[in-house]
């Protein structure tokens, strides 16, 4: 290889030329005689200076439409030139006088590398064959070339790069008019967080398919991560499909923006979108009774339509989240309640107020009639009393005032020893009492037993049936309990007077509990019975009498 500017000899496979230092210039300079053969072979290749055709037709060479040879044309590396000066290349005839006489041993001495006279070689030929087309007249270009294998290996390129355009410009094209493809870079744009390149394809994935539900579902998720937050509502508002309801509801939610989520849900107009989101809604809290004037008490329930919580009044001021929460019903007994209630959903939305007037008017129940009227007693009597109807009695005994926590009246009540203030009261079923109806008693019995020995007779009787293992009354089956009796009332049962004796259960701390069992001694001879107590009313009858050899040795109970 020379070098084109010194003229040194440059070795193959160097690309500097070691004495100039100059590039070594791969492609030859486009010399006026090759522009020559280009050009003439671009406009009629088969003809020469002189406007005298060659060509070959029938297996026969002619020259300015004379036979010029009959012999079988040579391959362009054989190419020869006859006495009628005509050359064969690949079966054509060609005519240059370039390469007669003295050039034609340059020409026949030219080699060609083999790599090029393969698959490319058979491109051009095709390319040959279209007349009309200018690759063709690029290619004859390049046969006629003395560069031919340079011009080859660029024609190539050519051809590749042409092809290559050709497919990536046809890829962008369905590419860019797919919807799938589009929707599916936008999802993958979206997952890495960048949504403007997401919004980008996803808008061309609309705007090929704006029928299609799910790619404008995904461009307006896309708007609301990117934060334009006006297109993501306008489309989903348009959608208007279950999915895009929950998302609009999503935003308002997230932004705190109750009141609009609420509006929302009940402006609604499909029935079945508010019962998959009622959860969402905020209704107003329901009173399971209406308001009104009531004669009785009124047990009052609120209820809501989803989880929550409950505020509440019963004053008529404002319900707020400082205010009651509603956990039991509401008990309403007498007297005017103004309840107003709302309701705040677990997403915190607030329900419209609800307002209910309830005036409680309970029928006061009368007072009770207690007999005997009450004074000074020597023999005592059952003190009876007429309970109202609808009504329950309970009472004290030490002048207290009684509720529904006393002693309930059941049936006739014996008379206490010495002195005792009963007070009596009627309570309704709604809760209310009447006004109390009060007694004083006082008994004074000529007995002849002391009443201070009963208790010991009992803890005799006790140590002899084994009921006790020591005078103190401790139990022989349970050690860590004992045994008393009080003595506070007597009653009268036939010819007889009875003091009633109640036995108690005394724990280790002390603590006093009735056994249920009672007795009875009489005042006159210390006779012990057990008493018969009946179930219904309490009443007590004369039972079976102790031996008295279980008890007629009194002990002393030590302190």
């Amino acid at each position: 290889m020379i070098c084109q500017k010194c003229g040194n000899e440059i070795d193959e496979g160097k690309l500097i030329c070691e004495k100039c230092g100059s590039d070594v210039q791969l492609i030859p300079s486009f010399e006026p005689e090759i522009e020559r053969e280009i050009s003439d072979a671009l406009s009629n290749p088969y003809v020469d200076d002189d406007e005298e055709e060659a060509y070959y037709e029938d297996d026969q060479a002619y020259y300015d439409d004379e036979l010029i040879d009959e012999a079988e044309p040579e391959y362009y590396d054989d190419a020869e030139y006859n006495d009628d000066e005509a050359a064969y290349y690949e079966d054509e005839a060609i005519y240059d006088e370039e390469y007669r006489d003295e050039d034609y041993n340059d020409y026949e001495e030219q080699e060609f590398d083999e790599e090029y006279d393969g698959e490319l070689l058979d491109e051009l030929d095709d390319l040959e064959d279209d007349e009309g087309n200018v690759l063709r007249q690029i290619a004859l270009a390049i046969r006629q070339s003395r560069f031919r294998p340079v011009y080859m290996i660029l024609g190539g390129i050519l051809v590749i790069a042409i092809i290559v355009s050709v497919i990536y410009i046809a890829g962008v094209v369905v590419h860019d008019n797919s919807s799938e493809y589009q929707a599916k870079m936008g999802m993958e744009a979206f997952d890495t967080g960048n949504y403007e390149a997401a919004i980008t394809y996803m808008d061309r994935a609309h705007t090929l398919d704006s029928s299609n539900a799910d790619i404008t579902y995904k461009l307006a998720e896309c708007y609301l991560a990117a934060g334009e937050d006006e297109n993501a509502l306008g489309m989903l508002w348009e959608l208007g499909t279950t999915q895009a309801y929950q998302l609009i509801l999503g935003y308002y939610i997230k932004n705190e923006d109750f009141d609009q989520a609420k509006l929302i849900l009940e402006n609604c107009e499909d029935e079945n979108i508010k019962l998959q989101y009622q959860s969402y809604m905020a209704n107003p809290p329901a009173f399971s009774e209406p308001e009104g004037s009531y004669t009785e008490k009124v047990t009052l329930k609120i209820s809501s339509n989803t989880n929550g919580t409950i505020y509440y009044t019963m004053d008529g001021t404002e319900p707020n989240k400082y205010s009651n929460i509603y956990t039991t019903p509401l008990s309403l007994e007498r007297g005017v309640y103004e309840i107003r209630a709302v309701f705040v959903n677990e997403y915190g939305m607030r329900s419209d107020e609800v307002y209910g007037k309830y005036s409680i008017n309970l029928n006061v129940p009368d007072m009770p009639y207690v007999m005997p009227a009450g004074g000074m007693f020597l023999k005592p009597e059952l003190i009876n009393v007429k309970v109202p109807e609808g009504c329950t009695v309970y009472y004290t005994t030490d002048g207290t005032e009684p509720d529904a926590t006393s002693q309930e009246y059941t049936g006739p009540v014996p008379m206490l020893l010495g002195s005792a203030h009963m007070i009596f009261v009627a309570i309704s079923e709604d809760g209310i009492a009447g006004p109390t109806a009060e007694r004083e008693y006082n008994l004074n019995i000529a007995s002849l037993v002391d009443l201070n020995t009963i208790p010991l007779l009992m803890a005799q009787y006790n140590i002899t049936t084994g009921k006790t293992i020591d005078p103190q009354g401790h139990d022989s089956k349970n050690n860590t309990q004992r045994y008393t009796y009080s003595i506070n009332s007597a009653i009268a049962l036939g010819d007889g007077i009875y003091f009633i004796v109640t036995e108690n259960t005394v724990d280790k701390e002390d603590v006093s509990m009735k056994t249920g069992s009672y007795y009875l001694v009489d005042v006159y001879t210390s006779a012990i019975f057990k008493a018969n107590v009946n179930e219904d009313d309490q009443s007590i009858s004369l039972g079976d009498m102790l031996p008295p050899e279980s008890y007629m040795t009194p002990i002393e109970i030590m302190p």
